[in-house]
């Protein structure tokens, strides 16, 4: 069993990449015909099976990551250490601004 804390993160993070129509959370595809909301208190167990299987298919893309995948290399073997860690081990996000 997972932690609760990192289940929920990652529903967090499931529910704001996906559609309500494509969530196995939602009304339409729990197979309970409850909203997730009550989906969640009511069957916490499945809830969780369905939440850590979503977050093994998609793994948390960092800054670094999108970095080696963009470049072919790593940014620390680019720039050397710049203080840049925190930002490095961020989630990455499409068209982000960084100041």
């Amino acid at each position: 069993m997972a932690e609760f804390s990192k289940v929920m993160r990652e529903r967090k993070r499931m529910c704001s990449q996906l559609k309500c129509r494509n969530c196995r959370l939602s009304f339409d595809r729990n197979g309970h015909d409850v909203d997730c909301a009550r989906f969640l208190r009511e069957y916490p167990e499945e809830v969780e099976d369905i939440v850590m299987q979503w977050s093994k298919k998609h793994p948390v893309v960092t800054n670094a990551m999108k970095f080696k995948e963009v470049f072919g290399y790593d940014f620390q073997d680019a720039f050397g250490a710049l203080g840049c860690s925190e930002w490095l081990d961020d989630e990455y996000e499409k068209g982000k601004q960084y100041e």
